[in-house]
């Protein structure tokens, strides 16, 4: 019996198995890559070590194949001051070279964004511009400490 079974629905069993791989192949990728595995949150240490906000574990990304993943928070406010999303560049090599993070405060049709980002390598340092609607114009280019306090004066802690 076990030999009917075998010979009469195994290419149906083949076909099916292979539709749902096709159909599947993203999501079997996504669980067994996750993306960023290596700069996710278990950079964190790293970045608590440099003083770099560090990457909430209940964050998102859809970034999967690209050397750039963007997380962002799973639900994000529309008013207020808040972190909107922290950014990672990995090079081809696998190594990271940028982190960094946007602050958001929104006030009306106000609006403020403060980008604090760290460059890895030989030319590696921190990079802070300040953006305002109400200055309008371009990036106010700033320190680390500046940038912090800018982060302190919104009420927002240090993560």
């Amino acid at each position: 019996m076990l030999k009917k079974f075998k010979g009469k629905y195994y290419y149906q069993v083949i076909i099916i198995l292979s539709a749902v791989l096709i159909f599947s192949q993203e999501r079997i990728y996504y669980w067994a890559f996750p993306p960023g595995r290596k700069f996710g949150t278990a950079f964190n240490e790293e970045r608590k070590r440099i003083g770099i906000a560090t990457l909430p574990a209940d964050w998102e990304t859809k970034d999967r194949y690209t050397e750039t993943k963007n997380w962002h928070p799973p639900v994000s406010p529309d008013t207020g001051a808040f972190r909107s999303s922290k950014t990672v560049i990995v090079n081809d090599d696998g190594e990271i070279t940028y982190d960094g993070d946007i602050y958001m405060k929104i006030k009306g049709k106000e609006h403020e964004s403060l980008i604090v980002g760290y460059k890895f390598g030989d030319k590696g340092g921190w990079e802070c511009k300040y953006y305002s609607s109400v200055l309008n114009r371009q990036a106010l280019e700033m320190t680390k400490p500046q940038a912090d306090s800018v982060i302190q004066n919104w009420g927002l802690k240090k993560e």
